[in-house]
């Protein structure tokens, strides 16, 4: 039972992981930007826009960008081996991606 319900688990994480991969691939396969909506937004806020949400990256970085900050919720949802949340390491590692 214990090996089944492991399998189960494994199997769920995979198929979690490919679906964050198709879908960033496919919000991220639409034509034009995520910006380009306001055409009256200024041209200095709008960089500042793309630089916060690390548009100006290649799509390789949003990627691990993006998969970084998912790592960190997941972290943030599961309690550590006593039972409890890990909220210190949890901040640091919010930091540490907040720095990059």
């Amino acid at each position: 039972m214990v090996k089944y319900v492991i399998q189960r688990l494994i199997a769920a994480f995979f198929t979690f992981v490919v679906i964050l991969i198709v879908v960033f691939f496919v919000l991220h396969s639409m034509p034009g930007d995520i910006i380009d909506f306001s055409p009256k937004l200024d041209p200095a806020i709008r960089e500042m826009i793309m630089d916060k949400y690390h548009l100006n990256d290649s799509l390789i970085e949003q990627f691990q960008y993006t998969m970084a900050v998912r790592l960190v919720v997941l972290r943030l949802l599961t309690p550590d081996i006593l039972g409890f949340m890990s909220i210190p390491s949890a901040v640091a590692t919010i930091l540490l991606v907040a720095k990059t």
